[in-house]
């Protein structure tokens, strides 16, 4: 997916305001830019169930814009993948200090296969923030942190 592309999506996203599942997984060119671009669409598609993003090139800058702009417009949202991307430790922090507090529905939360777990201080510091951030979301039935390097 081109940034392009991006823009068009989000801005499509408006027209479909019942949208349940979106599933851009495996456009392994989503960048961090891109995912500015749909943290912003967000807003349209407010009764989501299912944001899969998984299989991408997402890092800190595009997690942080998702937790901090995009997750607050998705409350109803079960599943959220963001799975074989490469958010490191400050991205992991930001979804789980900002995005969670507003995922309270959320079922799944698939973060494997990321880089959060690079060095051993950053790796706690993400678990201390995914502990905290994991109060909000009582309904949370699998959580997947596996393969994180």
């Amino acid at each position: 997916m081109t940034a392009e592309g991006a823009r068009n999506l989000a801005n499509g996203l408006r027209h479909v305001p019942q949208l349940h599942t979106l599933d851009l997984s495996g456009n392994s060119m989503m960048l961090d830019e891109d995912a500015r671009y749909l943290s912003n669409g967000l807003q349209h598609v407010q009764q989501l169930h299912t944001l899969n993003l998984s299989w991408n090139k997402i890092g800190d800058e595009g997690a942080r814009y998702l937790a901090e702009h995009g997750l607050q417009h998705v409350k109803q949202l079960h599943t959220l993948d963001l799975s074989e991307n490469n958010i490191g430790a400050e991205g992991g922090r930001a979804l789980a200090e900002h995005g969670l507090q507003h995922l309270q529905q959320l079922h799944t939360l698939n973060l494997y296969y990321n880089k959060m777990g690079v060095k051993v201080a950053r790796a706690l510091a993400v678990a201390r923030a995914l502990a905290n951030g994991l109060q909000h979301v009582q309904q949370l039935h699998t959580l997947d942190l596996s393969y994180n390097i």
